[in-house]
């Protein structure tokens, strides 16, 4: 089962945030060891918090779906409050029909990964997008709830943007970083004068 971490915040300890980025490929060091040696990771994290990453490497590992005020169509928190105690038969319900649920989750997947709508998307995000909806198809598959297709389109479109705004994000930070490397090797002159050439 994945480990869900609320209350995600930009102010998030480093080690925090090394988890969040190390454990999309399992990668050592991805558990705080507090001064023991690494330990190994076997599960998931899902993230939910009122702040988005601005680190690009989070940002690109991690689908991130958040819901606009805007857009609501009413509050329903007392309502959430007064049912969280039965929230855990959905997993409950999953978990019993996991075979069906891992067939269409990967059928759903192997379709998004093929599909022409991801031509020209990188891996990273067509993978952390695949896998959200994926998950969330096998989901509607196994409860027997009707699948709007209107998600789908939706999906790629955000998938589309997310990936281009980490792509301009990682190329304005390597633009930066190439400049300030050519101006410490000298590159622009020495002097301010050689600079104004």
């Amino acid at each position: 089962l994945p480990l869900w971490l609320d209350e995600y915040q930009t102010g998030t300890a480093s080690w925090v945030r090394a988890i969040l980025k190390n454990s999309y490929d399992r990668a050592e060091g991805a558990k705080k060891d507090f001064g023991n040696s690494p330990r190994e990771f076997l599960s998931s994290v899902i993230v939910s918090g009122i702040a988005t990453s601005t680190e690009p490497q989070t940002r690109s590992r991690f689908a991130h779906i958040q819901v606009s005020s805007k857009k609501r169509t009413a509050n329903h928190y007392e309502w959430f409050q007064a049912n969280s105690h039965e929230f855990y038969q959905l997993g409950r319900f999953l978990l019993r029909n996991r075979k069906d649920f891992v067939a269409s989750a990967l059928a759903a997947m192997r379709s998004w990964v093929s599909s022409t709508a991801m031509h020209g998307v990188d891996d990273r995000a067509r993978m952390v997008h695949g896998l959200a909806y994926a998950g969330f198809h096998a989901a509607c598959e196994v409860f027997n709830v009707g699948i709007d297709l209107k998600y789908w389109t939706w999906l790629v479109e955000h998938c589309k943007r997310g990936a281009a705004e980490i792509q301009e994000s990682v190329s304005v930070d390597m633009f930066w970083r190439e400049l300030l490397n050519a101006l410490e090797s000298g590159a622009f002159g020495q002097s301010p004068w050689e600079r104004r050439q």
